[in-house]
């Protein structure tokens, strides 16, 4: 038996959320000494790039002041997963070095160097070279942003999408809703790989278009996953009273019905975001993905496959880039999973 406000996975004890807090704020630190030191290169920035830096460095001074906060039981829990929270610190690093591209890498990623090409790792190049003499580091730097980008964008997308249709669907008469999820049953039989496939094949796709084919590919299990809560929640005492007292049904779902089910979406959306990263490799490494000259991680691995017994760098570090965040994602996503669960005073 365990009590409540335990820490509920024994290897997260306090010295080690102290060392991922530590690693949080090394990368907020980090993040402020390059800022400060490239500072005379911001000022030759496009406005947008401009932008993408600032608004990082806030997001991530952001993330510190949130981990330095422990309130609630949700908090709590996700804080004794050390699992969830070094895969977090992990992801915070990924993007804050995403963010700073033009600062950290000091090189275009779309500049040819045949001199150069196929370098070996060195202190001009930190991870080598590839075909065309082109930095690995600064191509993989600007992939994670491209990356990182169509991922957040799709699992918006999808969210909007799913929460709207399963909320819906959860509180339509039974008629329209076995209409609505014989619609959701019925895209779901079709392979999403391959509608993708179909539609970019259709429309040569950018980033945000990406994104659009990939969230209108992949909202139907969410949701299916909000109708299931909804409708679960109808049988709920307090949602009966709401309705005894006349309450009207917009009303119902936004202030009875969606706030229990928020978890769930977050939950879910967080999981789909790692197969998001592997459905964007994946197209860009089939040479359907972003065009080029755009750097992308399914592109670079692509691009070094004819050479991996003498230039392995060239894929090996955007496969390693792709292994890791789809891993921190989904290790995350299970850690709000497991936090977000309903549990007793007690458990054996």
């Amino acid at each position: 038996m365990r009590a409540e406000g335990v820490t509920w996975l024994p290897f997260a004890s306090p010295g080690t959320r102290q060392g991922v807090g530590a690693v949080l704020a090394a990368v907020v630190s980090a993040y402020s000494a390059v800022v400060i030191v490239r500072l005379p290169t911001l000022t030759g920035l496009p406005p947008h790039e401009l932008g993408v830096v600032l608004s990082g460095w806030a997001c991530a001074y952001a993330v510190m002041v949130w981990t330095a906060r422990r309130r609630g039981r949700v908090r709590r829990r996700f804080d004794g997963d050390a699992v969830a929270l070094t895969a977090f610190a992990l992801l915070v690093a990924m993007i804050g070095v995403a963010q700073l591209g033009p600062l950290v890498t000091g090189a275009d990623p779309s500049e040819v160097a045949p001199a150069v090409r196929y370098s070996a790792p060195s202190a001009d190049h930190p991870l080598g070279t590839d075909r065309f003499g082109r930095d690995v580091w600064a191509r993989l730097v600007y992939g994670a942003r491209a990356s990182f980008a169509v991922c957040a964008l799709s699992v918006a997308l999808a969210m909007v999408i799913g929460t709207v249709f399963g909320a819906l669907s959860g509180i339509a008469p039974r008629r329209v809703d076995d209409i609505m999820m014989r619609v959701v049953d019925g895209l779901l039989s079709f392979p999403r790989l391959l509608l993708i496939l179909t539609a970019v094949a259709l429309v040569p796709p950018g980033a945000g278009t990406l994104a659009v084919f990939i969230a209108a590919t992949g909202w139907m299990g969410l949701a299916r996953i909000v109708r299931g809560e909804v409708r679960r929640m109808r049988l709920r005492e307090f949602v009966e009273a709401a309705v005894a007292t006349g309450v009207a049904t917009p009303r119902l779902l936004a202030r009875h019905l969606m706030p229990n089910a928020v978890g769930a979406v977050v939950v879910a959306a967080t999981l789909n975001a790692g197969t998001v990263i592997l459905i964007e490799s994946t197209l860009s490494f089939l040479g359907l993905g972003l065009a080029p000259p755009t750097p992308s991680w399914g592109g670079m691995v692509f691009e070094g496959r004819d050479a991996l017994g003498s230039a392995w760098w060239v894929s090996a570090f955007p496969a390693l880039a792709i292994t890791a965040a789809v891993v921190a994602l989904n290790m995350v996503g299970d850690g709000i999973r497991d936090a977000l669960e309903v549990r007793s005073s007690t458990e054996v």
